[in-house]
């Protein structure tokens, strides 16, 4: 019993150690290369052609977790130039913390958004649409979705949402008209679903839940027996190649396509119809994180290759988010 206020003492000298340390490092921490990874949350083009991006507004909290004393979120999204002036600035007030896991540009000037909400125990998860324009926000409660790195697809008019669920067994279909959901291809895992241009129909990639094939399905809004274009196994792999993420032409006229192979990394180019025009195997390695972006003129689909974390195989870097252009027509 005696040495009870010496253990008093030295736990409470151990709690202030962990809540001040973390502060007084943050600030380096911040210039850290791994703390920039992930800052970028994607990029677009405006309606004049202009090349955009869309950073992450990051903050820093300090937990009692003993590996992990700072936790990070991404609390709000800045729209910056090409020579990082300010455009437009969506951050929640400090009354509805959020923290942004995932953004892509709808159009030229709509950005939808997967947001967790702090304050609910449940970590709700929201889709909401912000337009860049005039820097409103539409917020559409539990619409958003819970599997990593996936986005919900917003149909033009906002009358549907497809959501990916946990697992990616499915497609969940939110109907804002009947305020109805429904599970459809649920026979399928499913990655990176989005709506065509004029909301007409939607694409997405599909694995059986054997893993033993995969695919493009296309399926019209309206109803119907979906399209499909199947990848084929290569002689030397019994793994059939897998799409990663989609990106509709301005005009809907073509579907891009990163697909992953087992050896290599590739870009394929589709009609709405499923019919493949073009395939284009990638010398670069590119970014994950973003999908294909289409040009304005739709001749070039726009990739960005991003510099290495600590830790990876190489330590030499190459320039934060290099661009490279594929041209396709």
């Amino acid at each position: 019993m005696k040495g009870t206020p010496m253990r008093g003492r030295s736990l409470v000298i151990g709690i202030i150690i962990m809540a001040v340390v973390p502060l007084l490092l943050s600030p380096i921490f911040h210039g850290c290369a791994w703390a920039g990874f992930a800052t970028v949350a994607n990029f677009m083009y405006n309606d004049r052609g202009d090349l955009l991006q869309l950073r992450y507004i990051k903050k820093k909290e300090v937990t009692l977790g003993r590996g992990f004393p700072l936790a990070e979120f991404n609390e709000g999204l800045v729209l910056l130039s090409s020579d990082k002036k300010e455009l437009a600035r969506f951050k929640p007030s400090a009354d509805n913390p959020v923290d942004i896991l995932g953004a892509y540009p709808l159009d030229s000037r709509h950005v939808v958004c997967n947001v967790r909400t702090r304050l609910d125990k449940k970590h709700q998860i929201d889709a909401v649409i912000w337009n860049t324009g005039t820097n409103a926000v539409t917020w559409f409660a539990n619409s958003g979705t819970s599997e990593y790195s996936q986005i919900p697809a917003v149909h033009p008019r906002i009358s549907l949402i497809l959501t990916v669920p946990y697992g990616r067994q499915g497609l969940m279909v939110h109907n804002r008209i009947s305020k109805s959901t429904t599970s459809i291809f649920t026979e399928y895992q499913i990655t990176y679903p989005r709506f065509s241009p004029d909301g007409s129909c939607y694409a997405f990639f599909a694995q059986t839940l054997t893993f033993t094939r995969s695919m493009l399905l296309v399926q019209r809004t309206e109803g119907g027996d979906p399209t499909i274009y199947e990848f084929e196994k290569q002689q030397s792999n019994t793994i059939p190649p897998s799409g990663w993420s989609l990106a509709w032409s301005p005009s809907g006229r073509f579907l891009a396509g990163l697909v992953l192979h087992p050896d290599s990394k590739h870009l394929y180019i589709w009609t709405p119809e499923g019919k493949l025009v073009a395939s284009h195997q990638l010398s670069f390695n590119p970014g994950l994180e973003w999908a294909p972006l289409w040009s304005p003129d739709e001749s070039e689909v726009v990739f960005f290759e991003r510099e290495l974390m600590l830790g990876e195989k190489s330590k030499k870097y190459i320039k934060p988010f290099e661009m490279h252009r594929v041209h396709v027509r």
